[in-house]
């Protein structure tokens, strides 16, 4: 088992292994070159989505791993506008951050699948292709309905260059000296292509010690940095997976400092 994926599986799940979270695979243009760019027509945008619950005799660390095989498959699976092949670098996989709500996930698809139908019929149109689209159509639900926000995450767009190493290392020795031992030990940060995402619990907030905190301090760190702000799509690359050339990885600050 890959040591970055596990420790970011057992920091998200809490233990709580009876819930339900998912991954999925983008496509992000930004990664090719601009003579790719110029020939590969594709948007930032979902490719595939799975969801993630342990079953009976599989662990949650296999279940992960799995769903990121499936993602390695046959480069010729994922096609541009055009029909072309989207290149491997250019395709990155995200985790959820939170469990997935699947009561309130049902809910929406049942009304969204109501509508598709009826403006179908009412229209003549093609109600076998609205049909098709029902797995696509639920599990996209789900990545919209989240359960409760147990992890907040702080995205800081900085280039990470040997410059930027001791301010990182400033940066958490600040986190470190004003926080409790139990607040430091619920943060957790994740190196990514473009910069770093800082993971904190919210079961240990107080109205010292928040997100705004986290994000406040950032900035003043960072100056460089090209945005630092509260990341509202509830994901981030998944540690223990390639993010174009880049290698993501996971660490916990207070089991390294």
């Amino acid at each position: 088992m890959n040591r970055n994926l596990k420790d970011f599986i057992d920091f998200i799940l809490e233990g709580n292994e009876d819930e339900t979270y998912y991954t999925t695979l983008v496509a992000r243009p930004k990664y090719l070159t601009a003579e790719e760019r110029s020939t590969i027509k594709s948007n930032h945008n979902m490719l595939d989505i799975k969801l993630c619950k342990p079953k009976k005799d599989v662990d949650i660390y296999d279940n992960y791993s799995k769903m990121i095989y499936r993602f390695n498959c046959n480069p010729s699976a994922y096609l541009d506008k055009k029909g072309q092949p989207l290149p491997s670098k250019c395709k990155v996989v995200y985790a959820g951050l939170n469990p997935v709500d699947i009561l309130l996930a049902t809910k929406k698809f049942r009304q969204e699948l109501a509508e598709l139908e009826f403006r179908a019929i009412e229209s003549n149109g093609d109600i076998a292709e609205v049909y098709s689209r029902i797995p696509r159509l639920f599990l996209k639900n789900c990545v919209n309905s989240q359960k409760r926000k147990r992890i907040i995450d702080v995205d800081v767009d900085v280039e990470i260059e040997d410059t930027q190493l001791e301010s990182i290392d400033n940066f958490l020795d600040y986190l470190k000296e004003i926080t409790t031992e139990d607040q430091f030990n619920n943060l957790a940060v994740v190196f990514t292509r473009g910069g770093f995402h800082v993971l904190s619990k919210t079961s240990a907030f107080n109205k010292n010690f928040h997100t705004e905190t986290i994000r406040k301090i950032a900035v003043d760190f960072f100056p460089k940095a090209k945005e630092v702000k509260i990341n509202e799509n509830k994901m981030c690359p998944l540690p223990g997976t390639n993010q174009g050339d880049f290698y993501v990885s996971f660490f916990k600050p207070s089991n390294i400092k």
